[in-house]
């Protein structure tokens, strides 16, 4: 595969659901960061448009996505159409359209890693305790537990 980088592998098994639940308008954010290594609160809409259009790019070139402009434009309209009642289209729409494209493709031959679970810490947490550290890693079981005693401790002297 062309130059494909860890981040975008790890945004093609999150397209396929490797991650759980999907919410584009939360997380994709946090992919373009671990590529950019920068803060997600720094990372622009168009940042997030233009690594998509990359990606896509670079799977079609390397024949995982067959692309035809008719079909592209059709089925861009037409999910505009049927999921928002509309028909103008901006750009998130196109890549909502790729990122479906690339869901849908074979991964046979990728060479995909495992997902990297760290790239969406915020959607990890357990009755609100966050299970990973603002670098990423994983916080002890003693501290989520010392976390948790402190929330049970707080609720008993209500």
């Amino acid at each position: 595969m062309k130059n494909v980088t860890r981040s975008e592998k790890q945004m093609i098994l999150y397209a396929k659901c490797y991650f759980g639940k999907i919410d584009y308008e939360k997380d994709l954010q946090y992919f373009i960061a671990n590529d950019l290594q920068i803060t997600a609160d720094k990372v622009h809409k168009e940042d997030i448009v233009q690594f998509v259009i990359t990606l896509y790019d670079k799977l079609v070139a390397d024949g995982y996505i067959t692309f035809s402009v008719k079909n592209f434009i059709e089925r861009t309209f037409q999910r505009k159409w049927v999921y928002e009642n509309q028909i103008e289209v901006r750009k998130e729409d196109i890549m909502k359209n790729m990122l479906s494209e690339i869901q849908a493709m074979k991964i046979n031959g990728l060479d995909l890693p495992e997902p990297d679970f760290t790239i969406l810490v915020h959607k990890y947490t357990i009755y609100g305790i966050e299970l990973y550290d603002s670098t990423g890693n994983l916080r002890s079981r003693n501290e989520i537990q010392a976390e948790i005693r402190d929330i049970e401790e707080s609720l008993d002297a209500l």
